[in-house]
């Protein structure tokens, strides 16, 4: 079956499935990989957590073995949100189809072992994250029972 599904390698360790998000180390190298075959292959970092500038994550492409590789950002408590898509979106009668996009997160979690929030939209508060900021300083902030 034809997908856009996605895993991920987190430094030495294996490649894990992109379900539900996966997290990694800070500074570690990260490899994403697409599961299956694809004529074109397109991967879009599209949302951020309130600390880190997708411009920052400097992601290279190898579209011929369809991987994208990039340096974690240092610092706990990171996300970033990717949209992986196959065939422009649409299946070989040239109809969108919805497997072929696919989105997951890559998340450096806090010390307690908490995933922040990442957001692409702005809602309310902050012009850049909307109310993600107030929301991930809690997070952050949260140390444990």
């Amino acid at each position: 079956m034809t997908n856009a599904l996605c895993e991920v390698k987190d430094g030495a360790n294996p490649f894990v499935p992109t379900l539900d998000g996966v997290d990694v180390t800070p500074g570690n190298v990260i490899v994403i990989r697409l599961i299956g075959p694809a004529n074109v292959w397109t991967l879009e970092l599209f949302g951020t957590d309130d600390s880190t500038d997708a411009e920052d994550v400097g992601i290279v492409f190898d579209y011929v073995l369809k991987t994208a590789t990039f340096t974690m950002p240092a610092g706990t408590g990171r996300a970033l949100m990717f949209r992986s898509t196959i065939d422009n979106g649409r299946n070989e009668q040239g109809a969108l189809d919805t497997s072929h996009a696919a989105t997951f997160g890559i998340y450096s979690p806090t010390p307690a072992g908490l995933r922040v929030i990442s957001a692409n939209e702005t809602n309310e508060g902050s012009v850049t994250h909307g109310w993600s900021r107030a929301v991930n300083a809690i997070i952050r902030s949260y140390t444990g029972p």
